[in-house]
C-alpha cells in the first residue's frame, strides 16, 4: 500500500488554535505523513521536532515563497531542516491569465528549478482550478507542462482541481504519471 498522510491545510482553521493539538490528534488517529502548509508561529526547527517525538514524518511542504528568485534561500533552508528534497509551490491564477503569464511563469520555473537542483531539491507545481482555463485549445497547466521539462518540474496533481475543471483525475494522473510521485486527494 502507498503511504497515505495530510496535508495540513485541510486542518488550517484547528490548526489556528491550536497547530500542536492538531498535530498530536493526526498522529493518534494513526497518520504517519503529514504536509505541512506553513507552521503557525513554530519555528521549522521546533515543528520537526514536535513531528519526531510525535512519530510522523513529512512527505513534502507547500512553500508559498518558492515563487521567485528571491526567496529561494528560504524556502531551501526550510526544507532542509525539515529533511526535504521536495519543494511544492502553488501558482496563483495572474500565473495562467494568459500565455504571456504562462510563458513568464515557465520562464521563471525554469531559472528557480536550476538554482534548486543545483542544491539538490526538486519543484514541484501543485494545481488548483485556474490552470485549467483553455488558451489556443489547450490547458495552462499543459502549456507549463510542456514549457519545463519532467526532469525540472514534477506535479503534485491536485485531483479535485482536476474534477472542479470537468476532467478525468484518472486520465490527468496517467497522463503526468512520471511526473506525479505525490498526489492530493479531497473527497469533495
Amino acid at each position: 500500500m502507498l503511504p497515505i498522510g495530510v496535508q495540513l491545510y485541510s486542518l488550517r482553521d484547528l490548526a489556528q488554535k491550536d497547530f500542536r493539538a492538531v498535530l498530536k490528534k493526526v498522529a493518534d488517529i494513526g497518520y504517519k505523513l503529514v504536509e505541512p502548509a506553513g507552521f503557525w508561529d513554530i519555528k521549522p526547527t521546533e515543528f520537526k521536532k514536535i513531528l519526531d517525538d510525535l512519530g510522523l514524518g513529512i512527505v513534502s511542504s507547500h512553500s508559498p515563497w518558492a515563487r521567485s528568485k528571491g526567496n529561494l534561500g528560504e524556502s531551501m533552508e526550510i526544507a532542509s531542516i525539515l529533511g526535504l528534497d521536495k519543494i511544492v509551490c502553488g501558482y496563483g491564477a495572474p500565473d495562467f491569465q494568459d500565455m504571456d503569464a504562462i510563458k513568464r511563469t515557465a520562464e521563471n520555473t525554469n531559472m528557480m528549478q536550476e538554482i534548486l537542483a543545483k542544491n539538490g531539491f526538486t519543484l514541484f507545481q501543485h494545481n488548483h482550478d485556474f490552470e485549467f482555463v483553455k488558451l489556443s485549445g489547450q490547458y495552462g497547466l499543459d502549456f507549463l507542462y510542456d514549457a519545463v521539462p519532467a526532469d525540472l518540474l514534477a506535479t503534485e496533481l491536485d485531483t479535485c482541481w482536476v474534477n472542479v475543471a470537468g476532467e478525468s483525475p484518472v486520465a490527468y494522473l496517467n497522463k503526468y504519471a512520471g511526473r506525479a510521485p505525490v498526489v492530493h486527494l479531497k473527497d469533495f
